[in-house]
């Protein structure tokens, strides 16, 4: 489920790796400004915000102390200043008691105004008299620019810094993490830092890459269980062929109804690997039973043909119907499960009539030797009435 939620996000994430948050915003910075450069992205942001910034005194004590201040004054003093709100009184209203509260913005402490706010004291001048003395602070102090990140975040022991960017309503936030990585190959991060596509985009990477997998475990197992069942290599291979005619159906189904690959129409291929196969055990086995008692090969292939179209026909339409209830819904239950339904209908639909053509033709083809005779059982070893009797007939 977690995967295929990764699916419907909307986002593509990078993650920056570091020590140093300064150095993790500035090369945010960057990463900010590559997503931008790529269609598809409406904006990037890192999650740091204008409140986030941060100045950062240095008091030279020296100095300070040649004006006749220390440290703790000037703190004293700039931290009065950054308090513009203050309490005046308490008024009782209602049966409550209610603050009344001055707030006075006309010298509130800025980025641009701190180095020369004043701040004051009291020296005695020559005759012993004390006397009030106002300097700015840039007189004894330097600054330093920078941010504070209201949390830490870290993967693996690892301090990252998140950038995330907002992408279109048709784009495809695999494409556009493709294309991101492009841009992060080709930049030179500082040493010690590492910068990596994370969030969605490697979900839903790990996820198709795990249901390719399944697909292929699936087409070998089916393969290996005929190969048991009809103790030949080349019978299972003739019937195996119909699974590309499926996936093609499947493709040109979500092409039809505008979908792109997902969780679900993976899931709908391997459904389909698995039913398509039917329609192809039934034409092989059957064409099979007549040639081992004797009929010969075009003319098994053409009464095969004859004989189980009805019943290819109706396997292949219970199947899609049931799921063109699915492809056809507006339900929104169903919006999720409508591309595996695409492409279980559609594939099927696509297969099966291609199944009565290509695979007599393969048949025809690679099947020219005489199948072997399998041993089912003493109880099974009555040929069905439909078989005997074309036999005898013919």
């Amino acid at each position: 489920m977690g995967s295929m939620s990764a699916l419907s996000s909307s986002g593509l994430t990078v993650n920056i790796f570091g020590d140093d948050k300064n150095k993790l915003i500035e090369i945010s910075d960057d990463v900010i400004k590559m997503m931008e450069e790529i269609k598809g992205i409406k904006s990037a942001e890192n999650a740091v915000s204008e409140s986030d910034r941060t100045i950062m005194l240095h008091i030279n004590k020296n100095r300070a102390a040649e004006y006749g201040l220390t440290v703790a004054q000037i703190f004293a003093q700039i931290a009065e200043k950054a308090e513009t709100e203050k309490k005046a009184l308490t008024i009782k209203k209602n049966d409550k008691n209610v603050d009344v509260k001055i707030v006075d913005n006309t010298h509130k402490l800025t980025y641009e105004n701190l180095m020369n706010t004043k701040i004051s004291t009291t020296i005695r001048n020559a005759s012993g008299k004390s006397v009030n003395k106002t300097y700015k602070l840039k007189k004894f102090a330097t600054f330093e620019k920078g941010y504070t990140m209201s949390s830490i975040t870290r993967e693996n022991q690892r301090t990252y810094l998140e950038v995330t960017g907002e992408i279109d309503e048709n784009a495809n936030a695999t494409l556009l993490s493709r294309e991101m990585q492009k841009k992060i190959d080709k930049y030179e991060a500082p040493a010690g830092y590492e910068i990596e596509i994370a969030g969605s985009a490697v979900q839903t990477k790990e996820m198709l890459e795990q249901m390719g997998q399944a697909i292929l475990l699936g087409f070998l197992l089916i393969y290996l269980i005929m190969v048991a069942q009809f103790q030949s290599l080349l019978s299972p291979f003739i019937i195996i062929f119909t699974v590309p005619l499926a996936f093609t159906g499947g493709m040109i189904g979500l092409g039809l109804f505008g979908m792109t690959i997902s969780s679900m129409s993976l899931m709908g291929f391997m459904i389909l690997m698995g039913t398509v196969v039917n329609n192809g055990i039934v034409f092989v086995d059957y064409a099979n039973k007549l040639r081992i008692k004797g009929v010969e090969r075009h003319k098994a292939l053409i009464e095969t043909g004859k004989t189980r179209m009805r019943p290819i026909l109706m396997t292949a339409l219970t199947t899609i119907l049931s799921m063109s209830v699915m492809v056809f819904s507006q339900d929104a239950g169903n919006a999720m499960q409508r591309s595996m339904a695409v492409v279980v209908s559609v594939g099927l639909l696509y297969s099966t009539l291609m199944t009565l053509f290509v695979v007599p033709v393969l048949y025809d083809i690679l099947y020219r030797k005489k199948p072997k005779v399998i041993d089912v059982g003493e109880d099974l070893d009555d040929e069905p009435d439909e078989i005997a009797d074309f036999v005898t007939n013919n």
